[in-house]
């Protein structure tokens, strides 16, 4: 069960019922305080009386919650995990999944992916079997107890001020440097950027406002607003509105994500530079380039609209300049 909120403002009280059909009830509230006091009650009243459903059966489901909430791309990450998953353990009932089916799965995926990917996949299927706990299907989630495999820590890959201008002189059109300049100048995603409006963006006060909209979600599902920089300024002022999006191709359409990739893979090669390198790189570079000038790792935190500290902290050790100048602070002389 789950609540959504419907272009009226009324939130609507989501939930499976007998035939494993989603079925919709008004609150008749605008209030979500109040909405979640009536979805508890249900709660309450309803308690589990949901069939068995298979994994299939209960995917479906997921995918249709998933695009309503969630970002495309973390609803195709979710049904690539699933997929093989349903496909190693077999499209058993919901309640029957099992840890040793769960190491059965880690074991089949290891022969295909590193442990990284399987990782990600094992964090990804928990979240949904998280969702089947919530929507009381399950009990219990049975990835609880099921461990990660241990990977070697790994630190961002980015680059510095030289490789950055290598690269862009690697490109030959110039629409695309407007966009890999704009990504190193902002640390937007690939999907904040392609999806990125002219109804969000404020030059006058140097501002653009990431926000979600009915064809795109953040990855977090949070909203944030993105201080400009002069060269991104710069690249937005320069931009001639040929569509409601700001980046555009060519003939003035809509970015394609893969295409992005595509394209960006190419200048690396082309340039001579590492090949790990990767769209995403650009981020990291823009977190990096912060961090390394002093700026401290919750204001790069709300820049990169991380949802947890934990994840901006795989920056922290390209600041030892200013940790060094804040243990000089207590220096003692014990002689």
């Amino acid at each position: 069960m789950f609540l959504i909120k419907r272009t009226n403002g009324i939130f609507y009280l989501c939930y499976l019922n007998s035939t494993c059909k989603w079925q919709r009830i008004s609150t008749k509230t605008k209030s979500k305080v109040d909405a979640k006091k009536i979805l508890k009650q249900f709660e309450n009243q309803q308690g589990s009386v949901y069939p068995h459903l298979t994994l299939s059966q209960f995917f479906q489901k997921f995918l249709e919650y998933s695009k309503i909430h969630h970002a495309k791309g973390t609803t195709d990450k979710a049904a690539y995990a699933m997929r093989f998953f349903i496909k190693s353990v077999g499209d058993k009932h919901l309640d029957k999944i099992t840890p040793l089916d769960i190491e059965g799965f880690k074991v089949d995926r290891l022969k295909r992916v590193k442990p990284i990917s399987v990782n990600i996949d094992l964090r990804t299927v928990k979240a949904i079997f998280g969702l089947a706990v919530r929507w009381q299907i399950l009990e219990k989630n049975p990835f609880k107890f099921i461990r990660l495999l241990t990977v070697p820590h790994q630190r961002p890959i980015y680059l510095n001020r030289e490789e950055i201008n290598t690269l862009l002189a690697a490109i030959p059109k110039q629409w695309f440097k407007n966009v890999v300049l704009f990504a190193v100048n902002t640390g937007l995603r690939r999907g904040e950027i392609a999806n990125l409006k002219w109804s969000q963006v404020d030059l006058s006060h140097k501002l653009i406002y990431i926000i979600n909209s009915e064809s795109f979600h953040t990855k977090t599902g949070k909203e944030r607003v993105v201080p400009l920089n002069i060269v991104a300024l710069g690249i937005l002022e320069s931009l001639p509105r040929r569509s409601e999006y700001v980046f555009v191709g060519e003939k003035g359409w809509k970015l394609n994500l893969v295409r992005i990739s595509h394209l960006f893979k190419q200048a690396v090669i082309a340039s001579g530079l590492e090949t790990k390198l990767h769209f995403h790189s650009l981020r990291h570079t823009f977190a990096t380039w912060l961090v390394q000038n002093g700026v401290g790792i919750y204001e790069v935190q709300k820049l990169l609209g991380h949802s947890s500290i934990v994840v901006t902290q795989v920056y922290s050790h390209l600041s030892g300049g200013e940790l060094h100048k804040a243990v000089d602070r207590i220096t003692v002389n014990l002689n």
